[in-house]
């Protein structure tokens, strides 16, 4: 993530690194959210799945009125028609596999993911019970999106705090460190 580089002058044993602080021009730091757009599409399939599963077209057009049969209403994709299980378990897999690759590889920048993650999925069970919804709904239905989210939110938020940090602590974004054979002395 930070670039070095060293420069060696006419001294013998004597190197100046300059440390930049900021990401190399390829890499963009929303690359790090590249699990989210697979987990939205697998979040998109569970849903579409469960909401056909679970509920008929013609007890949905008659019993619109409860918020239970409303939501179920909304969240009805047209474009995902006749979700096989085997679909439905694959996204399952593939957004398992997106969440497990998301939480391992930002596991040393972000200590406070697993809380994210856990206050999202809390708060999933809990508007699922309000509403009403079975546990397959909950999980399937509701669990998935709040899993992106929690992606998302530790993402932003881990990045909002190392931004007031680094905003708070340093004017500049380098480091000179001069490296001797005999010892190491740094300076800004």
């Amino acid at each position: 993530m930070y670039s070095t580089s060293c420069h060696s002058f006419q001294l013998p044993g004597d190197q100046v690194c300059l440390q930049s602080n900021t990401t190399p021009l390829g890499e963009s730091p929303l690359a790090e959210l590249v699990e989210l757009l697979p987990a939205i599409a697998c979040s998109f399939v569970t849903t579409s799945y469960i909401a056909q599963a679970e509920s008929a077209p013609e007890d949905i057009s008659r019993n619109v009125d409860s918020p239970t049969q409303m939501i179920y209403h909304i969240i009805r994709f047209d474009f995902l028609k006749n979700v096989s299980p085997g679909l439905a378990l694959g996204s399952c897999l593939v957004l398992g596999c997106c969440l497990s690759s998301y939480v391992h590889r930002r596991r040393d920048h972000d200590q406070y993911q697993v809380i994210v993650f856990v206050i999202w999925i809390t708060w999933a069970v809990c508007i699922g019970w309000g509403i009403g919804a079975t546990a397959n709904r909950v999980t399937l239905g509701i669990v998935p999106w709040a899993s992106c989210a929690a992606m998302l939110s530790s993402f932003f938020g881990h990045a909002g705090a190392r931004w007031v940090s680094t905003r708070n602590n340093c004017e500049c974004g380098s480091d000179f460190t001069v490296v001797n054979e005999k010892g190491a002395s740094s300076g800004t």
